[in-house]
């Protein structure tokens, strides 16, 4: 399914954290991983629905299920719950990030 004529840049960032060393926590049911980014900063995702496309130069970089919890250096920064909600974690470059949310009615 693809969201008609629109792209990833037509949605909202939404900040996801700060970090001194280029890394931010996220936390699901399926476990914990380092999400790296190329220089430190304060880091926002494109977060997006299922269908709209995802750029080549975008890397899959973690999937989970029902959960997603976002820590920086010092604290929780974001977070998200559904049930049977699915989650894509994309990079690219020093900053860029995507993070596609796919609620069961969208699979």
């Amino acid at each position: 399914m693809t969201t008609t004529n629109k792209t990833y840049k037509d949605f909202e960032k939404t900040y996801i954290g700060d970090s001194d060393i280029a890394s931010l926590t996220l936390s699901s049911p399926e476990g914990v991983y380092r999400l790296n980014f190329g220089e430190d900063a304060d880091y926002h995702a494109y977060i997006i629905p299922a269908g709209v496309p995802i750029p080549s130069h975008y890397s899959l970089r973690y999937e989970c299920k029902h959960w997603l919890t976002i820590f920086d250096d010092r604290r929780l920064a974001f977070e998200y719950q559904g049930y049977n909600t699915s989650f894509k974690i994309y990079r690219a470059g020093m900053r860029g990030c995507i993070i596609q949310i796919i609620e069961p009615e969208e699979k």
